[in-house]
Protein backbone atom coordinates (compact mmCIF):
# COMPACT_ATOMS: atom_id res chain seq x y z
CA UNK A 1 0.00 0.00 0.00
CA UNK A 2 1.78 3.55 -1.01
CA UNK A 3 1.32 6.51 1.20
CA UNK A 4 -1.35 7.82 -0.28
CA UNK A 5 -3.53 4.59 0.01
CA UNK A 6 -2.21 4.38 3.15
CA UNK A 7 -4.02 8.32 3.91
CA UNK A 8 -7.15 7.30 2.43
CA UNK A 9 -7.58 4.43 3.99
CA UNK A 10 -6.83 5.55 7.55
CA UNK A 11 -9.24 8.87 6.99
CA UNK A 12 -12.26 6.73 5.98
CA UNK A 13 -11.98 4.35 8.91
CA UNK A 14 -11.60 7.27 11.39
CA UNK A 15 -14.16 8.92 10.03
CA UNK A 16 -16.09 6.18 10.09
CA UNK A 17 -15.81 4.73 13.81
CA UNK A 18 -15.69 8.24 14.80
CA UNK A 19 -19.25 8.90 13.26
CA UNK A 20 -20.44 6.06 15.04
CA UNK A 21 -19.23 6.46 18.21
CA UNK A 22 -20.29 10.33 18.65
CA UNK A 23 -23.94 9.11 16.68
CA UNK A 24 -24.25 6.67 19.93
CA UNK A 25 -23.71 8.94 22.45
CA UNK A 26 -26.24 11.88 20.86
CA UNK A 27 -29.00 8.87 20.50
CA UNK A 28 -28.22 8.01 23.83
CA UNK A 29 -28.32 11.31 25.26
CA UNK A 30 -31.89 12.51 24.75
CA UNK A 31 -32.66 13.84 27.98
CA UNK A 32 -31.98 16.79 30.12
CA UNK A 33 -30.03 17.08 32.97
CA UNK A 34 -27.01 18.36 34.88
CA UNK A 35 -26.15 15.17 36.45
CA UNK A 36 -23.62 13.06 35.74
CA UNK A 37 -25.44 10.06 33.37
CA UNK A 38 -23.82 6.19 32.86
CA UNK A 39 -23.31 7.48 28.97
CA UNK A 40 -21.30 10.43 30.52
CA UNK A 41 -18.84 7.83 31.36
CA UNK A 42 -18.81 5.32 28.56
CA UNK A 43 -17.95 8.73 26.74
CA UNK A 44 -15.01 9.48 28.95
CA UNK A 45 -13.62 6.10 29.09
CA UNK A 46 -13.83 6.04 25.12
CA UNK A 47 -12.15 9.40 25.39
CA UNK A 48 -9.42 8.34 27.36
CA UNK A 49 -8.80 4.30 26.16
CA UNK A 50 -7.94 5.27 22.41
CA UNK A 51 -5.71 8.39 23.93
CA UNK A 52 -3.77 6.78 26.67
CA UNK A 53 -3.21 3.41 24.56
CA UNK A 54 -1.76 4.78 21.21
CA UNK A 55 1.12 4.31 20.29
CA UNK A 56 2.94 6.39 17.30
CA UNK A 57 -0.43 8.58 16.82
CA UNK A 58 0.24 11.81 16.93
CA UNK A 59 2.65 13.78 15.14
CA UNK A 60 4.32 14.58 18.44
CA UNK A 61 3.82 11.02 20.09
CA UNK A 62 7.74 10.20 20.01
CA UNK A 63 9.21 13.55 21.45
CA UNK A 64 6.44 13.55 24.43
CA UNK A 65 7.94 9.73 25.05
CA UNK A 66 11.20 10.56 25.04
CA UNK A 67 10.81 13.75 27.04
CA UNK A 68 8.58 11.46 29.65
CA UNK A 69 11.94 9.08 30.01
CA UNK A 70 14.30 11.47 30.27
CA UNK A 71 12.15 13.48 33.08
CA UNK A 72 11.84 9.73 34.62
CA UNK A 73 15.74 8.72 34.37
CA UNK A 74 17.05 12.43 34.50
CA UNK A 75 15.05 14.04 36.84
CA UNK A 76 17.28 15.80 39.62
CA UNK A 77 19.71 17.29 36.81
CA UNK A 78 16.50 18.58 34.41
CA UNK A 79 14.37 20.34 37.46
CA UNK A 80 16.82 23.32 38.52
CA UNK A 81 16.86 24.01 34.59
CA UNK A 82 13.13 24.32 34.02
CA UNK A 83 12.34 27.76 34.22
CA UNK A 84 8.73 27.50 32.51
CA UNK A 85 5.68 25.53 32.54
CA UNK A 86 6.90 24.16 35.29
CA UNK A 87 3.57 22.39 36.11
CA UNK A 88 3.75 19.73 33.22
CA UNK A 89 7.09 18.70 33.95
CA UNK A 90 6.22 18.41 37.95
CA UNK A 91 3.15 16.08 37.06
CA UNK A 92 5.26 13.95 34.72
CA UNK A 93 7.69 13.49 37.79
CA UNK A 94 5.44 13.05 40.05
CA UNK A 95 3.45 10.02 38.05
CA UNK A 96 6.71 8.53 37.42
CA UNK A 97 6.92 8.16 41.18
CA UNK A 98 3.44 6.02 41.31
CA UNK A 99 4.10 3.96 37.74
CA UNK A 100 7.24 2.67 36.12
CA UNK A 101 5.01 2.36 32.73
CA UNK A 102 6.86 3.61 29.70
CA UNK A 103 3.81 5.10 28.15
CA UNK A 104 2.35 7.16 32.01
CA UNK A 105 2.62 9.88 30.50
CA UNK A 106 -0.04 9.95 27.87
CA UNK A 107 -2.38 8.02 30.83
CA UNK A 108 -2.02 10.90 32.87
CA UNK A 109 -2.80 13.40 30.21
CA UNK A 110 -5.85 11.94 29.30
CA UNK A 111 -7.07 11.62 33.10
CA UNK A 112 -6.72 15.16 32.81
CA UNK A 113 -7.86 16.11 29.50
CA UNK A 114 -11.15 14.21 29.05
CA UNK A 115 -12.90 13.48 32.24
CA UNK A 116 -13.01 17.00 33.41
CA UNK A 117 -14.17 18.29 29.23
CA UNK A 118 -17.67 15.85 29.62
CA UNK A 119 -18.45 16.72 32.97
CA UNK A 120 -18.25 20.14 31.93
CA UNK A 121 -20.19 19.90 28.82
CA UNK A 122 -22.60 18.09 31.11
CA UNK A 123 -23.06 20.58 33.68
CA UNK A 124 -22.78 23.39 30.87
CA UNK A 125 -25.40 23.09 29.12
CA UNK A 126 -27.20 19.49 30.45
CA UNK A 127 -26.64 17.98 27.03
CA UNK A 128 -23.05 17.36 26.21
CA UNK A 129 -23.03 14.93 23.44
CA UNK A 130 -23.05 17.63 20.64
CA UNK A 131 -20.38 19.65 22.21
CA UNK A 132 -18.27 16.07 22.39
CA UNK A 133 -19.58 15.27 18.90
CA UNK A 134 -18.05 18.78 17.95
CA UNK A 135 -14.85 17.89 19.60
CA UNK A 136 -14.35 15.05 17.86
CA UNK A 137 -15.35 15.80 14.50
CA UNK A 138 -13.84 20.03 14.80
CA UNK A 139 -10.33 17.96 14.88
CA UNK A 140 -9.93 18.95 18.74
CA UNK A 141 -9.72 15.18 20.18
CA UNK A 142 -6.91 14.71 17.03
CA UNK A 143 -5.22 17.73 18.42
CA UNK A 144 -5.43 17.06 21.95
CA UNK A 145 -3.58 13.18 21.15
CA UNK A 146 -0.46 15.59 19.76
CA UNK A 147 -0.18 18.71 21.17
CA UNK A 148 -0.71 17.85 24.93
CA UNK A 149 0.87 20.44 26.89
CA UNK A 150 -0.85 23.07 24.61
CA UNK A 151 -3.86 21.18 25.04
CA UNK A 152 -4.25 20.91 28.70
CA UNK A 153 -3.89 24.61 28.97
CA UNK A 154 -6.37 25.37 25.92
CA UNK A 155 -9.30 23.21 27.60
CA UNK A 156 -7.63 25.20 31.20
CA UNK A 157 -8.39 28.43 29.08
CA UNK A 158 -11.96 27.29 28.18
CA UNK A 159 -13.05 26.92 31.31
CA UNK A 160 -11.40 29.68 32.79
CA UNK A 161 -13.35 32.05 30.33
CA UNK A 162 -16.58 30.06 31.41
CA UNK A 163 -15.65 30.62 34.90
CA UNK A 164 -15.31 34.16 34.29
CA UNK A 165 -18.53 34.97 32.54
CA UNK A 166 -20.05 33.47 35.33
CA UNK A 167 -18.84 36.18 38.16
CA UNK A 168 -16.24 33.43 39.38
CA UNK A 169 -13.50 35.37 38.75
CA UNK A 170 -10.98 33.99 40.97
CA UNK A 171 -11.62 30.19 40.06
CA UNK A 172 -10.93 31.88 36.42
CA UNK A 173 -7.74 33.41 37.61
CA UNK A 174 -6.12 30.20 39.02
CA UNK A 175 -7.24 28.70 35.69
CA UNK A 176 -5.69 30.63 33.74
CA UNK A 177 -2.50 30.59 35.83
CA UNK A 178 -2.68 27.19 35.57
CA UNK A 179 -3.08 26.99 32.32
CA UNK A 180 0.20 29.02 31.59
CA UNK A 181 1.94 25.91 33.86
CA UNK A 182 1.66 23.99 31.08
CA UNK A 183 2.33 26.57 27.99
CA UNK A 184 3.31 29.49 27.99
CA UNK A 185 1.55 30.78 24.93
CA UNK A 186 -1.57 30.35 27.22
CA UNK A 187 -0.67 33.78 27.83
CA UNK A 188 -1.83 35.02 24.17
CA UNK A 189 -4.48 32.91 24.05
CA UNK A 190 -5.70 34.27 26.89
CA UNK A 191 -5.11 38.05 26.05
CA UNK A 192 -6.89 37.42 22.67
CA UNK A 193 -10.01 35.84 24.24
CA UNK A 194 -10.32 38.94 26.12
CA UNK A 195 -9.22 41.11 23.40
CA UNK A 196 -12.13 39.41 21.67
CA UNK A 197 -14.82 40.09 23.66
CA UNK A 198 -14.73 43.94 22.32
CA UNK A 199 -15.38 42.40 18.53
CA UNK A 200 -19.11 42.77 18.20
CA UNK A 201 -20.60 40.09 16.54
CA UNK A 202 -21.18 41.19 12.79
CA UNK A 203 -20.96 41.09 8.93
CA UNK A 204 -19.09 44.33 9.26
CA UNK A 205 -16.82 42.96 11.98
CA UNK A 206 -16.07 39.65 9.80
CA UNK A 207 -15.37 41.61 6.73
CA UNK A 208 -12.52 43.54 8.63
CA UNK A 209 -11.13 40.61 9.73
CA UNK A 210 -10.70 39.48 6.25
CA UNK A 211 -9.27 42.99 5.17
CA UNK A 212 -6.91 42.45 8.44
CA UNK A 213 -6.19 38.84 7.33
CA UNK A 214 -5.26 39.63 3.59
CA UNK A 215 -3.37 43.01 4.67
CA UNK A 216 -1.11 40.33 7.00
CA UNK A 217 -0.36 38.34 3.93
CA UNK A 218 1.64 41.36 3.33
CA UNK A 219 3.11 42.24 6.66
CA UNK A 220 3.32 39.10 8.69
CA UNK A 221 7.10 39.10 9.01
CA UNK A 222 7.29 42.39 10.63
CA UNK A 223 4.14 41.31 13.05
CA UNK A 224 5.94 37.94 13.88
CA UNK A 225 9.31 40.31 14.89
CA UNK A 226 7.33 41.50 17.92
CA UNK A 227 7.34 37.98 18.96
CA UNK A 228 11.06 38.01 20.03
CA UNK A 229 10.48 41.08 22.35
CA UNK A 230 7.68 39.79 23.93
CA UNK A 231 9.26 37.91 27.45
CA UNK A 232 9.04 34.17 28.08
CA UNK A 233 6.97 33.91 24.53
CA UNK A 234 10.44 34.56 22.85
CA UNK A 235 11.47 31.22 22.93
CA UNK A 236 8.93 29.72 20.92
CA UNK A 237 10.69 32.33 17.93
CA UNK A 238 12.64 29.77 16.60
CA UNK A 239 8.97 28.06 15.76
CA UNK A 240 8.23 30.96 13.44
CA UNK A 241 11.42 30.26 11.43
CA UNK A 242 10.03 27.45 9.97
CA UNK A 243 6.88 27.33 7.38
CA UNK A 244 5.63 23.94 7.68
CA UNK A 245 4.25 21.18 5.92
CA UNK A 246 3.12 22.71 2.37
CA UNK A 247 0.14 20.43 2.62
CA UNK A 248 -0.84 22.06 5.72
CA UNK A 249 -0.15 25.54 4.66
CA UNK A 250 -2.44 25.42 1.52
CA UNK A 251 -5.23 23.23 4.02
CA UNK A 252 -4.82 26.81 5.90
CA UNK A 253 -7.07 28.33 3.07
CA UNK A 254 -9.83 25.43 4.05
CA UNK A 255 -9.39 26.13 7.64
CA UNK A 256 -10.12 30.22 6.38
CA UNK A 257 -13.46 29.04 4.47
CA UNK A 258 -15.20 26.87 7.23
CA UNK A 259 -14.69 29.00 9.66
CA UNK A 260 -16.09 32.30 7.59
CA UNK A 261 -19.03 29.80 6.82
CA UNK A 262 -19.56 29.19 10.23
CA UNK A 263 -19.03 32.76 12.05
CA UNK A 264 -22.18 33.55 8.97
CA UNK A 265 -24.47 30.92 10.24
CA UNK A 266 -23.72 32.05 13.78
CA UNK A 267 -24.18 36.24 12.91
CA UNK A 268 -27.29 35.12 10.88
CA UNK A 269 -28.77 33.83 13.74
CA UNK A 270 -27.33 35.69 16.45
CA UNK A 271 -30.14 36.87 18.46
CA UNK A 272 -31.34 33.78 18.80
CA UNK A 273 -28.32 32.02 19.87
CA UNK A 274 -27.84 34.78 22.62
CA UNK A 275 -31.26 34.80 24.20
CA UNK A 276 -30.23 30.59 24.26
CA UNK A 277 -26.76 31.26 25.46
CA UNK A 278 -25.52 34.43 25.87
CA UNK A 279 -21.77 33.24 27.34
CA UNK A 280 -21.50 31.09 24.46
CA UNK A 281 -22.80 33.73 21.53
CA UNK A 282 -19.71 35.82 22.57
CA UNK A 283 -17.34 32.79 21.55
CA UNK A 284 -18.58 33.92 18.01
CA UNK A 285 -16.02 37.25 18.40
CA UNK A 286 -13.23 34.15 19.21
CA UNK A 287 -13.88 32.92 16.01
CA UNK A 288 -13.97 36.18 14.08
CA UNK A 289 -10.38 37.40 15.66
CA UNK A 290 -9.24 33.84 14.70
CA UNK A 291 -9.55 34.47 10.78
CA UNK A 292 -6.65 36.68 10.10
CA UNK A 293 -4.15 34.43 12.17
CA UNK A 294 -5.52 31.31 10.01
CA UNK A 295 -4.54 33.89 7.09
CA UNK A 296 -0.87 34.21 8.57
CA UNK A 297 -1.19 30.46 9.18
CA UNK A 298 -1.21 29.81 5.50
CA UNK A 299 2.48 31.53 5.60
CA UNK A 300 3.99 29.66 8.68
CA UNK A 301 1.67 26.81 10.36
CA UNK A 302 2.75 27.41 13.72
CA UNK A 303 0.30 30.41 14.20
CA UNK A 304 -2.56 28.12 13.76
CA UNK A 305 -1.41 26.91 17.04
CA UNK A 306 -2.49 30.18 18.60
CA UNK A 307 -5.22 30.67 16.25
CA UNK A 308 -6.76 27.29 18.04
CA UNK A 309 -7.50 29.17 21.13
CA UNK A 310 -9.74 30.96 19.48
CA UNK A 311 -11.80 28.84 17.20
CA UNK A 312 -11.67 26.26 20.11
CA UNK A 313 -14.77 28.04 21.45
CA UNK A 314 -16.32 26.61 18.21
CA UNK A 315 -17.14 23.33 19.90
CA UNK A 316 -19.61 25.27 22.08
CA UNK A 317 -20.98 27.58 19.83
CA UNK A 318 -21.98 25.00 16.94
CA UNK A 319 -24.49 22.50 19.22
CA UNK A 320 -26.58 26.03 19.42
CA UNK A 321 -27.40 25.37 15.59
CA UNK A 322 -28.96 22.08 15.99
CA UNK A 323 -31.48 23.74 17.82
CA UNK A 324 -34.95 24.29 16.36
CA UNK A 325 -35.30 27.51 17.66
CA UNK A 326 -32.10 28.78 15.63
CA UNK A 327 -31.96 26.78 12.48
CA UNK A 328 -35.64 26.18 11.69
CA UNK A 329 -34.67 24.10 8.34
CA UNK A 330 -34.32 20.66 8.77
CA UNK A 331 -32.34 20.67 5.66
CA UNK A 332 -29.54 23.72 7.04
CA UNK A 333 -29.06 21.07 9.92
CA UNK A 334 -28.24 18.41 7.74
CA UNK A 335 -26.04 20.21 5.65
CA UNK A 336 -24.28 21.06 8.45
CA UNK A 337 -23.99 17.57 9.67
CA UNK A 338 -22.57 16.70 6.46
CA UNK A 339 -20.41 19.30 6.45
CA UNK A 340 -18.74 18.58 9.68
CA UNK A 341 -18.06 15.04 8.46
CA UNK A 342 -16.35 16.29 5.33
CA UNK A 343 -14.35 18.78 7.58
CA UNK A 344 -12.80 15.68 9.87
CA UNK A 345 -11.74 13.94 7.08
CA UNK A 346 -10.28 17.09 6.00
CA UNK A 347 -8.68 18.39 8.55
CA UNK A 348 -7.43 14.81 9.45
CA UNK A 349 -4.96 15.03 6.67
CA UNK A 350 -3.78 18.72 6.22
CA UNK A 351 -3.08 19.36 10.32
CA UNK A 352 -1.24 16.51 10.16
CA UNK A 353 -2.02 15.77 13.96
CA UNK A 354 -0.97 12.16 12.70
CA UNK A 355 1.49 12.23 10.48
CA UNK A 356 1.93 7.93 10.42
CA UNK A 357 -1.55 7.79 9.48
CA UNK A 358 -1.97 4.53 10.98
CA UNK A 359 -3.20 3.29 14.97
CA UNK A 360 -1.46 1.06 16.63
CA UNK A 361 -2.04 -0.05 20.18
CA UNK A 362 0.82 -0.19 22.63
CA UNK A 363 0.54 -3.84 23.27
CA UNK A 364 1.05 -4.29 19.76
CA UNK A 365 4.59 -3.14 19.47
Amino acid sequence: MNFLEQVIMYDIKYVFCAGILVLVYISMDKKYTKKIRFIDIIAIFALIFFSAYRYNVGSDFQEYFARYKYINEFWYSVSPRITHEKLFYYLCHLTSKFTDHPFAIFHMCAWMLYPPFVVFARKLTGKPSRIVGCFVFLEFYAVSNNILRQAIAMELVVFGYYAWKYKKRKLSIILFAFSMGFHLTAIIGIGLVFLSQLIKPSYDSLRVAFICGIASLFVWKILLHFVNVIPYISRYSSYLEHTGEDITRLGMWGYILFYTWICCLMIKNYRQIQNIDSPTASTISMIILAIPLLFIATQITYVNRIALYLYQFSMFSIPILFDMRVLKKQTTRLILVLVLVLWLGFSNVVAMDNSFFQYSFQWNI
